[in-house]
């Protein structure tokens, strides 16, 4: 009797706190998720080997299959005795990618280029835009290259979220900064003022760049669509606004000690403050409007009031110059 006892109490426990439904379905939707994070983090396989590293050659087109990824590019399985490395800029040219992830997951075929390659190193580099033949002789060396030295009619090659790349015909794109583009003086007042590149986008056709800066150690060079006349004017004025100063009066102080302003904030005492308005301010004083009687008394007890410390307590009006005097106009 105990034992039937025993068991039906197991059975009822079992049945209390058992498998649920909900639960259930919980602890399959966990399963799921752990089995795609197992294959999400599983290499794929390598493509059976077809091709040999002696045999490719640069131009040349191959099926690939992506099996690594890293943060500047992706290692790209061709069925050669290595694998071959797409950089993170030969993914895309119509667009720049922070990540190869931007474009390319695990596993996925790719079509890709030969770019160059290495037999005896074992190194071999893909690229999924077409190659472009170029003649270094026809092109413009960075050494020939002068500050100041104006191009025309130039187009842009690639952009970025803070650049663009620019084909000026020398050895290496032209870089664009997109505080370098510049706008166009004002030609109406009250009218915004327009940008010289709009819109920045590959293929976009610029009328004349100029050369500001030649690096021959990281071999690239950097333009401007400003002229150096406009440069020169906007430097001048910058350097005017930080050397001049003009007050809130619209006057203009060699001296900042000579503000009529200008106390120290840090004081705590308020007679100092008071010393400058009797100095500076009688003119203000003077022209402020004639108090009632009961307002004149009012305030005469207010001068004669004074704290423990010896500190004066300032009336209404005198507080009111005090804030026309300390707050700007």
């Amino acid at each position: 009797a105990a034992w039937a006892q025993n068991r039906e109490a197991a059975e009822k426990r079992k049945v209390d706190f058992g498998r649920s439904p909900k639960k259930e379905r919980h602890r399959n939707l966990l399963a799921a998720q752990q089995s795609f994070r197992k294959r999400s983090r599983r290499k794929p396989q390598y493509l059976p080997l077809h091709n040999e590293l002696a045999t490719l050659e640069v131009g040349q087109w191959l099926d690939g299959r992506v099996r690594k990824m890293r943060s500047y590019g992706a290692y790209v399985s061709v069925g050669a005795e290595t694998d071959g490395f797409l950089h993170v800029k030969d993914i895309r040219d119509d667009a720049f990618l922070a990540k190869p992830e931007d474009a390319l997951r695990l596993g996925q075929d790719v079509r890709v280029c030969v770019k160059a390659v290495d037999p005896e190193k074992k190194l071999l580099s893909l690229s999924c835009n077409p190659l472009v033949v170029v003649n270094n002789e026809e092109m413009i060396k960075l050494e020939a290259l002068k500050v100041e030295q104006c191009f025309e009619n130039v187009t842009i090659t690639k952009v970025t979220p803070f650049a663009a790349y620019v084909d000026v015909g020398a050895e290496v794109p032209a870089y664009l900064h997109v505080t370098d583009i510049g706008l166009f003086p004002q030609r109406r007042i009250g009218q915004p003022r327009e940008p010289r590149v709009d819109p920045l986008e590959p293929g976009v056709v610029i009328e004349k760049v100029w050369v500001t800066s030649v690096d021959l150690e990281l071999r690239r060079f950097r333009i401007t669509c400003e002229p150096p006349e406009f440069r020169v004017e906007e430097a001048e004025i910058q350097d005017l606004r930080s050397k001049q100063r003009v007050d809130l009066w619209g006057e203009d102080w060699e001296d900042e000690a000579e503000r009529p302003w200008n106390y120290d904030d840090e004081a705590d005492d308020e007679d100092d403050v008071l010393s400058l308005l009797d100095d500076d301010d009688d003119d203000e004083f003077d022209d402020a409007a004639p108090l009632e009687d009961d307002q004149q008394d009012d305030d005469q007890e207010d001068d004669d009031q004074e704290d423990d410390d010896g500190i004066t307590t300032l009336g209404d009006d005198e507080m009111k110059v005090l804030l026309r005097w300390s707050s700007p106009r």
